[in-house]
């Protein structure tokens, strides 16, 4: 038997988690949507963040240049 990480690590861990009640749903019936996506909603928390923050730096460098 070739053993690689879907029989040593991936398909214990399933069924580990199947015994603690957790329900294994397949790539093929997922059904992803924007308010489910955890990446996408990740990446727009994120690229907010970055964006306010440049711009109270830029605000805040704006208001040393003119003092």
């Amino acid at each position: 038997m070739a053993f690689n990480e879907n029989s040593r690590v991936k398909i214990p861990a399933l069924l580990h988690l199947m015994k603690l009640g957790y329900t294994y749903i397949p790539l093929r019936e997922q059904i992803r949507t924007e308010d489910t996506d955890m990446n996408g909603l990740l990446r727009s928390g994120i690229s907010y963040d970055i964006n306010e923050a440049y711009e109270l730096v830029k605000t805040s460098l704006l208001e040393k240049i003119l003092k």
